[in-house]
């Protein structure tokens, strides 16, 4: 069993698994280990002035960490939490993207459903940051219904292929 092996290989197979193109991916990567490219990163390493705290565009209320936009704050969590209503199942956010594999793993389907399950939380990550730059840089509005129903159109298609 895969559990037996690690938290880190559990977390592997989710990343890198045949369904997601390359640069999802990737980014899935880059959110697992915490190195997302958000402002407040940038601000941290120096690549861009700190003139105060880089708010989350979804809530304008909290710092922009990537653990911030992909899962706490509360339009991402009302995210997560319509894709497992869309499930029929309830459960609590995880802290860490690492968390949302590994309790995302522990959910009992078939195997057919398991591929499709599998594909959600990197659907999930990847629509987030592309709505999070879509408002940054062509000042888009986050609306929740089309999000959700655009995560679904990825997981479809995902598996189509």
């Amino acid at each position: 069993e895969i559990d037996s092996l690690g938290p880190s290989l559990v977390t592997f197979k989710f990343v890198w698994n045949k369904f997601a193109p390359p640069k999802i991916q990737f980014f899935c990567w880059l959110a697992w280990i915490n190195i997302v490219k958000t402002t407040n990163f940038l601000q941290n390493i120096g690549v861009i002035q700190a003139t105060g705290p880089a708010l989350c565009v979804f809530c304008k209320a909290e710092p922009e960490s990537s653990i911030h936009v992909l899962l706490h704050c509360y339009f991402a969590w009302k995210v997560w939490a319509a894709m497992m209503d869309w499930w029929e199942l309830q459960g609590a956010l995880p802290g860490s993207v690492e968390d949302i594999f590994h309790r995302w793993d522990c959910v009992n389907l078939n195997r057919k459903e398991k591929w499709i399950w599998k594909v959600i939380p990197l659907a999930v990550l990847w629509s987030l940051w592309k709505l999070r730059n879509e408002c940054i840089f062509e000042s888009a509005m986050p609306q929740l219904v089309d999000l959700c129903e655009l995560i679904k159109i990825r997981v479809a298609l995902r598996l189509k292929q």
